[in-house]
């Protein structure tokens, strides 16, 4: 485990880099503060993801699908839509699976064999991390090759307690 300060807009971040060899670790960029998190987003980036945009959409969507149930996550709705068929967009797809905790999604430029995939999700229900790591295991294992060159989270909806906004005046709606 290795920690890295650094300054950013006047706060300091703690990135935690733990090892997934062989490709990319993932990187917290959590900043150190008193507030809590209410949810949690991942970020994956994928290069060798050379497919056929219809299929990969469809195998990618139920990926998600999966993922989300797995990982104690609500689906609210999924969509895919293909790109590039008319010919005025570079081939791939976008998959998004809408949450009740939040979404799911993956853009793919298939003819540079390039793959984005965010997980957000918030409250305690959803285990944001595992769900991500599961997705990024079935990536790696649905193209030979495929290797991860981002994987990172960041805490999101930092909010002080609600004890202390009643303490300095201030009520929740």
């Amino acid at each position: 485990r290795i920690e890295t300060h650094s300054a950013m807009a006047g706060a300091v971040a703690v990135l935690s880099v733990i090892s997934l060899a062989p490709s990319a670790s993932r990187i917290s960029l959590n900043k150190r503060s008193a507030l809590a998190a209410h949810g949690s987003h991942v970020v994956l980036d994928f290069e060798g993801f050379a497919v056929e945009p219809a299929a990969a959409g469809r195998w990618t969507l139920a990926t998600l699908e999966a993922a989300a149930a797995a990982h104690g996550a609500t689906v609210v709705h999924s969509k895919l839509v293909l790109l590039g068929e008319d010919g005025t967009t570079p081939p791939g797809f976008t998959a998004a699976v809408l949450l009740d905790e939040s979404h799911a999604t993956a853009h793919c430029y298939s003819e540079h064999g390039w793959l984005a995939v965010d997980v957000f999700t918030c409250g305690a229900q959803a285990d944001t991390l595992g769900f991500a790591d599961a997705v990024r295991r079935k990536v790696e294992g649905y193209v030979p090759g495929v290797r991860c060159t981002q994987h990172a989270s960041i805490d999101r909806f930092l909010h002080r307690e609600l004890s202390e906004l009643e303490d300095s005046g201030h009520t929740p709606l």
